[in-house]
């Protein structure tokens, strides 16, 4: 149900390129979505008549097109209609949401996301490699390296031993 073949649950590109996920499974939420669309119900088949989903998908992608991605978002904003703005990196890792519960960290002058999962009192670290205290050469031999390809990648400086 969650792959994207549910009209009622997938991603929509808006009139400005953007796109919008929906995930409306359940009728409440899906009754809220079409008319935030501004679509009736009656004119569209029934939700879980997967027969005419590619009449639903059209409809709502239709929609969606009619609009920029932020447009949909403020005419979304207050209902339950189950709908988020995809956003890329640069707006997820400013994204209010994000930022206050510490979704991204800044490590050695790149951003990207912080040690997941977290759970409440638990602090997790990261470090850099040189401050790992297991060889290189076990690391490498954990991930499933034959002693013989190990050599040849610190042999031909593939492959570095951290000092």
């Amino acid at each position: 149900m969650v792959d994207g073949g549910h009209p009622y649950y997938s991603i929509y590109r808006t009139k400005d390129d953007g796109h919008i996920a929906v995930g409306a499974i359940e009728p409440q939420f899906y009754a809220q979505l079409i008319e935030r669309l501004g679509l009736s119900e009656a004119d569209l088949p029934h939700q879980m008549d997967a027969t005419r989903w590619d009449e639903t998908r059209t409809a709502i992608a239709e929609a969606f097109a009619t609009r920029t991605r932020d447009e949909w978002c403020d005419v979304m904003q207050g209902a339950n209609a189950c709908c988020a703005p995809v956003l890329d990196f640069a707006e997820a890792r400013d994204h209010p949401h994000n930022v206050a519960r510490g979704v991204f960290v800044d490590f050695g002058g790149v951003v990207q996301p912080a040690p997941a999962p977290r759970f409440d009192g638990a602090v997790s670290v990261i470090r850099s490699w040189t401050e790992c205290d297991v060889p290189d050469e076990q690391v490498l031999s954990d991930w499933g390296l034959e002693t013989d390809e190990v050599t040849e990648l610190l042999a031909c400086g593939a492959v570095a031993v951290s000092a």
